[in-house]
């Protein structure tokens, strides 16, 4: 996921933005979701936030690595870090100070080899917004870790941090064709792209996603794709939903003119020969 350090005003955005911020507290449709029902706690919500937050401790440190808080020693080497991740132009976006920030007043997240090599970081600003916003940037992980899922629990795990302070949603700019992100975001955490940007500039074309935290909006929001097939067999396509090219930002852009919203991403070869983008009517998701 690409999150950006500018700030632009309303007048900016206006410009560029296909539709405004909706509601947070969606829920996807239940066909495509996982069925958690039996597995969401029936306990506090304190207690849900700290048996979680164990587990993924618990599942990081198995792997044999290091994980932990980021602190203010750390700034120069996270610094150097994301540039390996990152395009350089993007990368400097977010200055050292930048990261003393969002280590300071909200968090940082490191994930390191037993010889103390940064392999993984996440950041975290809040905003004292009526939703509370928590707002995601920089998740970097090396290509060492692929396939070991860490960049799906550090989200989870800053999301269990935000919930903990009282935020009410997580937000984060995810660019178009960040396809590794989204299958990461929408489908595995269950975020939705609340809101698309054909020419953020200079920013490019991106995504505003969202999280509501909560349990259900944790748990019950993780998309089932095998499930695709059968929930669009008995629904009209471009009615209760649409399936969007993933390059085309024509047809996503037209689709959020009539109030759909994606809310998952379809790899190719599962419905044709390229990657796509599962949209569904807004209204749908908050009946």
């Amino acid at each position: 996921m690409t999150s950006h350090g500018n700030s632009y005003t309303h007048d900016t955005m206006s410009k560029h933005v296909v539709s405004e911020k909706m509601d947070y507290d969606y829920m996807k449709p239940r066909e495509l979701c996982y069925h958690t029902d039996e597995i969401v706690p029936d306990i506090s919500l304190p207690d849900f936030i700290a048996s979680s937050l164990q587990i993924i401790e618990q599942t990081i440190v198995e792997k044999n690595l290091i994980f932990r808080r980021a602190n203010i020693a750390d700034i120069e080497q996270l610094f150097a870090f994301i540039k390996t991740r990152y395009p350089l132009d993007i990368a400097e976006e977010i200055s050292t100070y930048d990261i003393y920030r969002f280590i300071t007043f909200g968090h940082g997240l490191v994930v390191q080899t037993q010889q103390g090599n940064i392999v993984a970081c996440l950041f975290e600003v809040g905003y004292d917004t009526i939703d509370r916003t928590s707002y995601t940037l920089r998740l970097a992980v090396d290509p060492v870790l692929s396939g070991l899922n860490i960049g799906q629990a550090l989200i989870e795990y800053s999301c269990l941090l935000a919930m903990k302070r009282g935020s009410k949603v997580k937000r984060g700019l995810l660019d178009l064709e960040n396809f590794p992100s989204a299958h990461i975001l929408i489908n595995k955490v269950g975020w939705i792209a609340e809101a698309f940007y054909p020419n953020l500039a200079p920013l490019g074309t991106c995504f505003t996603i969202c999280l509501p935290l909560h349990k259900r909006g944790f748990l019950q929001n993780r998309v089932n794709i095998s499930a695709l097939p059968h929930y669009i067999s008995h629904k009209k396509e471009n009615k209760d939903y649409v399936v969007a090219p993933a390059h085309s930002i024509e047809y996503i852009h037209q689709a959020y003119k009539e109030n759909f919203r994606v809310i998952a991403y379809i790899k190719k070869g599962i419905l044709n020969n390229h990657d796509n983008f599962f949209l569904v009517p807004a209204s749908t998701l908050y009946s």
